[in-house]
């Protein structure tokens, strides 16, 4: 994290495709899955930010363009809830 905040970088997460795609497997229940360290890199000052980058494509056919979506099952899935004044 420290070369990352180092080169000025912000990070964004997806989520809702992340946990979509991880451990896809044919006739299998996925077991790993997981989303990047949002609650570490915010607390090492780094910019963050998340979204969907998949429209009804191959990748995620689920996506709608729905930003309040996005924000509202990132809040669930990476337990954003609190503090609520982010």
């Amino acid at each position: 994290m420290t070369l990352v905040k180092e080169a000025n970088i912000g990070i964004v997460s997806l989520p809702m495709c992340n946990l979509y795609l991880q451990d896809r497997q044919s006739q299998s229940t996925p077991r790993w899955r997981g989303v990047t360290l949002l609650h570490e890199l915010k607390a090492a000052g780094i910019p963050l930010a998340v979204a969907s980058d998949n429209c009804r494509d191959p990748f995620y056919g689920f996506g709608d363009r729905d930003v309040l979506e996005v924000f509202n099952m990132a809040v669930r899935i990476a337990h954003l809830d609190m503090p609520y004044g982010d």
